[in-house]
């Protein structure tokens, strides 16, 4: 009898199979592609294993994908990547929808702006500048760039705006060398066209030389105790010449 329910104990199904059943394999992650790998035996029961493999070629990060399109964190990063991969025309789309719905992220206006700049689209990247202007308009640096953005466009009309925005930078931080380099170069090509008045002419050429004086003397401070100093000043002050300013 022993026997026979020994033999009959080792065909009939174990408890733990027949008592509950076997958990499932994991559904695969969305987006993914999965292939079921081969099945091991584990305390008598067979488990489904999955191998996820992601699709190449986007470079996106799945999770960046599938992230909602509130979450601005997820987004800038998603944008940092085109722009990384030289994606230039969908990093400005990307972030054009971005600022669509986070209109007041100053990195993200300016980031647009620099990527503009890229692609040599200066009227748009000068209204990015514009928008940061607002929003911050004691930023010596946010007026400069806009100052550059313009002097680049060239025209009497941007020269003259390039002109009054690097002074304005100036006026927030005098120590801005590159606000100084740009009033001397706006005032000089401005005094030095020949379709202005004698008036303008002649202020812009005041403004030409105050600027020269003030890069001189910047120059001279920063080289002072130095060996280079006097070679320093003279190569600034040749280079103040070639451009024909006098003052006068």
């Amino acid at each position: 009898m022993n026997q026979a329910n020994g033999t009959d104990s080792q065909h009939a199904p174990s408890r733990a199979v027949w008592g509950r059943r076997a958990s499932p394999a994991p559904a695969p992650a969305p987006g993914c592609v999965c292939a079921p790998l081969a099945s091991r035996k584990r305390g008598g029961r067979r488990r489904g294993r999955w191998e996820i493999r992601r699709p190449r070629g986007s470079g996106i990060p799945e999770a960046l994908e599938a992230r909602p399109a509130g979450a601005a964190a997820p987004r800038k990063r998603k944008i940092a990547i085109l722009k990384a991969q030289g994606k230039s025309a969908e990093a400005i789309r990307e972030l054009n929808e971005y600022l669509e719905q986070f209109v007041g992220d100053q990195e993200a206006w300016h980031e647009l702006s620099e990527l503009y700049i890229n692609e040599h689209d200066y009227a748009k990247a000068a209204f990015c500048l514009e928008e940061l202007m607002m929003t911050n308009p004691h930023n010596h640096l946010y007026c400069e760039q806009y100052a550059e953005v313009k002097y680049t466009q060239g025209g009497m009309e941007n020269l003259e705006l390039s002109r009054k925005y690097f002074a304005q930078a100036l006026k927030l931080n005098n120590r801005n060398m590159r606000a100084l380099f740009g009033l001397y170069m706006s005032a000089s090509h401005i005094a030095a066209s020949p379709k202005v008045s004698a008036k303008v002419k002649k202020d812009n050429v005041k403004y030409a030389a105050w600027a020269a004086a003030q890069i001189n003397r910047a120059y001279q401070l920063a080289g002072r105790g130095t060996k280079d100093s006097k070679c320093s000043v003279k190569a600034v002050e040749e280079m103040l010449e070639s451009m024909q300013i006098t003052m006068s």
